[in-house]
């Protein structure tokens, strides 16, 4: 049987019986883990704090013929603040499902792990447009996912790009309007103006703590906020079922 110990961040729950639990926990060691936890969901269990969504901690886990249980935890941050909001908990499902979605087992994710954390805190405590933080977590998950964009020019005449702009969500590149209108391209393209280009430089290029540092006026917010979550879906590939209740709540219409 081995034991370690490490830091991880809580992904996923689902219950188990009467008492117990199965997490899947993102940690910068070993990536994305599935854990079981006995007796969690009783209130006088010792792991019951740290066996929540968003919990934060660090686990002790047993694993024996491929089966990993915690052992024992110990809590360094819950995110409570989630919980007295529909909107931001519900931007904390969807990071969750897409940490979910695009971690891996047994590598390192020590940057994906950071930045769910950042992501998670920045929801909590900035006084941010939720748009804002949602775009900039897309953006950056795909750069650590190694679809980062080419913003630097035009991809056919490589030319400084001047208005209109297109962004390619399928090729990841930018196209100025000359060249749009010689070039009918097939993929899919997204009109954008150069606040937006500046604000996606600066997400894809600042460090870690400072993603989040930026304004934009609201016609830009929008523009950023349809970019990244329609560049996040094509190159996944992947419809998150988390995002049409975010939009539900975000919008109004739950």
């Amino acid at each position: 049987m081995e034991e370690f110990t490490l830091p991880a961040l809580v992904i996923r729950e689902c219950d188990i019986g009467e008492q117990d639990k199965l997490l899947t926990l993102l940690s910068a060691q070993r990536g994305k883990l599935t854990v079981k936890v006995h007796g969690c969901r009783n209130i006088k269990s010792k792991n019951m704090a740290c066996s929540s969504l968003f919990c934060y901690g660090n686990f002790t886990v047993t694993e024996k013929n491929g089966r990993m249980t915690v052992k024992e935890s110990s809590l360094q941050e819950n995110f409570f603040d989630l919980r007295m909001d529909v909107c931001k908990l519900a931007l904390g499902n969807y990071v969750a499902e897409v940490l979910l979605s695009v971690s891996t087992e047994e590598n390192e994710e020590t940057e994906l792990m950071l930045l769910g954390l950042n992501t998670l805190y920045a929801i909590c405590h900035h006084d941010k447009d939720l748009r804002l933080l949602k775009a900039a977590f897309e953006l950056r998950v795909l750069a650590l996912l190694g679809f980062m964009p080419d913003l630097s020019s035009c991809s056919d005449c490589s030319e400084e790009p001047a208005a209109p702009l297109f962004f390619d969500l399928q090729e990841g590149n930018l196209l100025c309007g000359s060249c749009r209108q010689l070039n009918l391209r097939q993929t899919p393209l997204v009109s954008i103006g150069n606040d937006t280009l500046s604000a996606m430089r600066y997400v894809l290029t600042a460090p870690a703590k400072r993603i989040f540092s930026f304004l934009l006026s609201e016609q830009s917010l929008e523009e950023l906020s349809l970019l990244a979550e329609r560049f996040l879906i094509t190159q996944t590939e992947t419809n998150f079922k988390s995002l049409k209740f975010y939009h539900s709540v975000t919008q109004g219409t739950i």
